[in-house]
């Protein structure tokens, strides 16, 4: 298909958005009230579909992570084989990236399975199904040994190197192999300039996050990806740091955080920073593959939003308090 015809079928797709009076009654109204806030929008068909074996918290999660897959898989569809479709698929790559990381994380540091589900995005490789596999595991290690073995097609090498250092306690180190063969698969593939310059930021955030979890630990960062855009001046100064504190002051200083200082975060933090320059992109050219990145952009933000004020409401905070941590 032509990028003109992409580019209308998203404009039709971008309507179906949800609208800032339904996030203020998400937020206003009791989780009971949430299907008949919900019906007419796309997440209904699926909060119908799921009742009868889940309900609550379970259900309305449910419903939205399937949402999100299945849009993911339209817009997908809407283009033809090529490297429009290829840069989209190696860019939702970083899914399955990012859902392995975290439950390798949540085994590590023993997080309660049902707490380490709620920052999951079953969308890739890594479907619901075998997110659950993984989450069965007893630890991080017999995790990273399964997805080794049983599952193909991941956009990442699981090596030996990176479970024998998962094996002595090493998370950071597991970490930089796995990071290190995901982005060089990605920056071998003949992909839009977008997502690259996309996965550069992500490799600062990445760096950042290794010496977080380094220097949580009392130790100094010793791992570091080379190919983002944080200069090498910043690079010896993060080397040499000393406390998170330290960290967090140098961050703050070149992205614009918002809340407290911690790993999830992280991510988060340099994603904005980029997507700010998907923004000005598609305002100087809309019929272009800024539509796929700026639309991806808008629904993944609203599927976020989302499951933020579902489990922001199962945990009785108030709807001042849900506006905060939603950004609503």
């Amino acid at each position: 298909m032509s990028m003109e015809y992409v580019y209308g079928r998203l404009r039709g797709r971008r309507s179906r958005l949800l609208k800032p009076e339904v996030y203020e009654m998400l937020v206003r109204e009791d989780l009971a009230s949430y299907e008949n806030i919900l019906k007419d929008t796309r997440y209904g068909q699926y909060i119908s579909q799921l009742k009868s074996v889940k309900e609550g918290v379970d259900l309305y999660i449910s419903a939205v992570n399937r949402a999100f897959a299945d849009e993911v898989r339209k817009v997908r569809n809407l283009m033809d084989e090529g490297k429009d479709r290829r840069s989209m698929d190696v860019f939702l790559a970083r899914w399955d990236l990012h859902n392995f990381i975290t439950v390798i994380r949540g085994k590590f540091y023993n997080v309660d399975d049902r707490a380490i589900e709620r920052s999951l995005f079953p969308a890739g490789v890594l479907d619901e199904v075998r997110l659950k596999e993984l989450l069965q595991e007893e630890d991080a290690v017999s995790a990273a040994e399964r997805a080794k073995m049983a599952f193909k097609g991941l956009p990442f090498t699981i090596s030996r190197e990176a479970i024998l250092e998962l094996r002595n306690g090493n998370l950071s180190g597991f970490e930089y192999h796995v990071y290190t063969s995901f982005y060089a698969e990605v920056f071998a593939e003949d992909v839009h300039p977008l997502v690259k310059e996309f996965y550069s930021y992500t490799i600062d955030a990445k760096n950042i996050a290794m010496a977080y979890i380094s220097l949580s630990s009392g130790e100094r960062p010793s791992y570091w990806i080379d190919g983002g855009y944080v200069s090498p001046k910043i690079k010896r100064q993060v080397l040499v740091m000393e406390d998170v504190e330290e960290l967090e002051a140098l961050v703050r200083r070149y992205v614009s955080f918002e809340g407290p200082f911690s790993l999830e975060k992280i991510d988060e933090a340099f994603e904005r920073r980029f997507f700010e320059d998907i923004k000005r992109g598609f305002a100087v050219e809309p019929v272009s593959f800024y539509a796929v990145m700026e639309y991806l952009w808008r629904f993944e933000r609203e599927v976020v939003k989302l499951r933020t004020i579902i489990y922001a409401k199962s945990f009785g905070l108030s709807p001042e308090r849900i506006k905060e941590v939603a950004h609503v």
